[in-house]
């Protein structure tokens, strides 16, 4: 019998840049399928949290892009 595991990974970063590049680009994060990131970083620069080539950035709607 093989046993399949699904790796979660939920943090709060707390807006800290250092912490939201540090856990993006850590190898160990590879175990993890998914990681739930609370108050990652946002950059008023581009006007969105850090995105990185392994992992897909989802956001949730802002309140005035949610349709009645």
């Amino acid at each position: 019998m093989t046993v399949t595991q699904l790796g979660i990974l939920q943090n709060n970063l707390h807006k800290n840049r250092e912490r939201t590049h540090g856990i993006l680009n850590d190898p160990d994060m590879k175990r993890y399928a998914i990681l739930m990131l609370q108050e990652q970083y946002w950059s008023p620069y581009t006007k969105s949290s850090p995105i990185h080539h392994a992992w897909t950035l989802i956001e949730p709607a802002a309140p005035n892009d949610i349709p009645p």
